[in-house]
């Protein structure tokens, strides 16, 4: 299961929806089911937090499944800070995996991003208790404190003594995350949305280039709510066609509201079971 798997399964399909003064929402807790042709995988809880000229989201997943051959159980917890709307400014992605990790970080200086990728083929038992302790600050739904988690994620794995990789990327080299992504298209929604994008994985420190089609708003019924939304078509020479569905309410912070297609594991949803403002 590719990245591009990984993150499309965990973009959503809504099975009930909470709402709770939407229009004056600063932050917002959404919890997803996962779904890999039509079986269960996982979950994925997304926190976000917004104020006057920053937004951070947190986003913490878990895929387990299993084949004939084969078996995953993989857990990461991602975050994404920015500035004056779209502007990142740094990104920290953490996955745990039977006994091994993976840690990514982006760092904004100037014109560049610093990026730095670290393998840590064995983890000690108490680098698992703080992954542990933060995975399950950012699945819970009790606290949307994203800084909290935010200060958490510094103290995982920072001992760590392995080689990594580093690099340099430019600012301009990509248009938003996939995490960053309704943020995007609800700061262009009402003029012209791009025909192509540059979208950058920030766990695996990716960028790749699709085609974008703007079918326009649909009205979606969820649950008992009417929920209009943008619907774009993504296609990339790397995978099949995908659909996904933002929330075109201005005054509220974005979402995504669905997200189906296919890939090479066959099709994918995501059901949302629930979605709640503060």
């Amino acid at each position: 299961m590719n990245r591009f798997t990984f993150y499309t399964i965990c973009l959503l399909m809504m099975m009930q929806y909470t709402f709770a003064a939407a229009g004056e929402s600063r932050s917002v807790l959404l919890n997803y089911d996962i779904l890999s042709q039509g079986k269960h995988v996982g979950d994925v809880t997304t926190k976000i937090s917004q104020q006057e000229t920053r937004h951070v989201i947190i986003e913490r997943s878990h895929i387990k499944a299993s084949g004939w051959l084969w078996k995953i159980d993989v857990t990461t917890v991602l975050s994404e800070e920015f500035i004056n709307g779209n502007k990142l400014t740094n990104a920290d992605g953490k996955t745990f995996e039977e006994g091994a990790a993976h840690w990514t970080t982006m760092k904004l200086q100037e014109d560049d991003f610093q990026m730095q990728y670290i393998k840590i083929p064995k983890t000690s038992s108490d680098e698992e208790k703080i992954f542990a302790s933060l995975s399950a600050e950012a699945a819970s739904g009790a606290s949307l404190n994203t800084d909290k988690i935010l200060s958490l994620s510094e103290s995982v794995f920072s001992t760590s003594k392995e080689a990594s990789e580093e690099w340099l990327i430019s600012k301009r080299s990509f248009d938003t995350t996939w995490n960053n992504l309704p943020f995007y298209i609800q700061l262009r929604a009402e003029t012209s949305i791009p025909e192509t994008l540059n979208i950058l994985d920030s766990e695996n420190l990716e960028i790749d280039r699709f085609a974008v089609k703007n079918i326009g708003k649909e009205t979606m019924k969820i649950g008992t709510e009417q929920v209009s939304a943008h619907h774009l078509i993504f296609t990339t020479g790397k995978s099949n066609t995908s659909h996904i569905w933002i929330n075109s309410e201005n005054n509220s912070i974005p979402f995504v509201v669905r997200h189906t297609g296919k890939d090479e594991d066959g099709a994918f949803e995501i059901k949302l079971k629930s979605i709640v403002f503060h």
